[in-house]
């Protein structure tokens, strides 16, 4: 009869350790407005550090932009030939990733990548080394390794790849 008992004992403790475990585990969140780039109709979004939000924005009548948000402040740095941006991520250390789109966006010009440091307003453009493809740049970790990926061509990629519309 006592092997019953200190199982039952064995399991009430187990369960109020777990209760205890997962109340004392609650996690406190700060929420920030992100988003909102004014003139925009439309914001996305995308990765966040621990200063800054980015992402991209469409103004009317105009091509997507990729910005960088800090507080309520924006800025939506591209390189000069860019039709249209994205920033998709940023590391701890303020330097963001994304694509942009030359004019037109096909072909011989199809989508490239660029990493903009927000330290030193430096951008740095990339493109993988076959004529013709497509670079798609998604995040970028404290040591500057860019995860992204490539495609032959625009009209190649997967649904989804984050491409620009041309």
């Amino acid at each position: 009869m006592k092997r019953p008992r200190t199982v039952w004992l064995f399991a009430a403790l187990a369960v109020v350790c777990t209760a205890g475990l997962t109340l004392g585990a609650a996690q406190q969140y700060t929420f920030s407005i992100a988003g909102n780039v004014p003139g925009s109709y439309q914001t996305t979004p995308v990765a966040a550090s621990l200063t800054h939000f980015v992402g991209y924005d469409s103004l009317p009548a105009s091509p997507d932009q990729g910005y960088i948000q800090t507080g309520s402040q924006f800025i939506t740095p591209a390189p000069k030939s860019a039709k249209s941006s994205y920033l998709s991520g940023i590391n701890g250390l303020g330097v963001a990733v994304g694509g942009y789109c030359g004019v037109p966006c096909s072909g011989l010009n199809a989508q490239h990548g660029y990493t903009y440091d927000f330290n030193t307003a430096k951008i740095t453009t990339f493109t993988v080394p076959f004529s013709g493809q497509t670079t798609v740049a998604y995040g970028i970790n404290d040591a500057g390794d860019i995860v992204g990926g490539y495609c032959q061509g625009p009209s190649a990629c997967p649904p989804g790849a984050g491409l620009l519309a041309p």
